[in-house]
């Protein structure tokens, strides 16, 4: 498929700090990281929001697969590849 994701995989990850679990996807076919942040919307509820400027904060080189797990118990997610 020429759009959209083919295989993400998904993660959650506070991202900007503010307490509400965000989104991290990792697409396996193009090894790309994409990230949302989960935001309040105007009546109630949430959406999710695309945040390009937190994708610099995984490194580009991943392949395959990716999860974000709290690995070394630091109480934040890390990549685990």
């Amino acid at each position: 498929m020429g759009w959209g994701l083919n295989s993400p995989q998904f993660s959650a990850i506070d991202l900007n700090n503010n307490g509400q679990s965000d989104l991290y996807i990792f697409d396996r076919q193009t090894s790309r990281s994409l990230t949302y942040l989960n935001v309040a919307v105007a009546g109630g509820g949430r959406t999710w929001q695309y945040a390009l400027e937190y994708e610099a904060l995984f490194p580009t080189d991943l392949l395959n697969w990716v999860l974000l797990r709290d690995y070394d118990c630091d109480n934040r997610p890390g990549p685990f590849a």
